[in-house]
């Protein structure tokens, strides 16, 4: 059984945008009627993660505080957070 129709449109929309040429709206319903049963849906159980941080290590100094202030003006909660780390990690490591 193929994905819903729903699913399709909601993912569409939210990574092709709705005003876009490649949004659902815009795509032909006979195409969709075709490929929805090729869409198979998964699960994939992780059993772990494992992280590493890339904040600019490889930057100088000044460029990370240029990367810093770039973040912050932004205005955006998670950028200030980012910035907030590369701040911590970087550019006043904790020894």
């Amino acid at each position: 059984m193929g994905v819903p129709t729903t699913v399709v449109k909601e993912v569409t929309n939210q990574y092709e945008g709705l005003d876009s040429v490649a949004s659902f709206k815009n795509i032909p319903q006979e195409y969709i009627d075709k490929l929805l049963n090729a869409i198979i849906g998964f699960t994939i159980e992780v059993e772990s993660i494992e992280n590493t941080f890339k904040l600019s290590q490889n930057k100088t100094e000044q460029e990370q505080q240029n990367i810093i202030q770039q973040l912050l003006v932004t205005g955006d909660f998670n950028s200030a957070a980012i910035a907030k780390e590369m701040h911590d990690r970087v550019v006043t490591p904790h020894h």
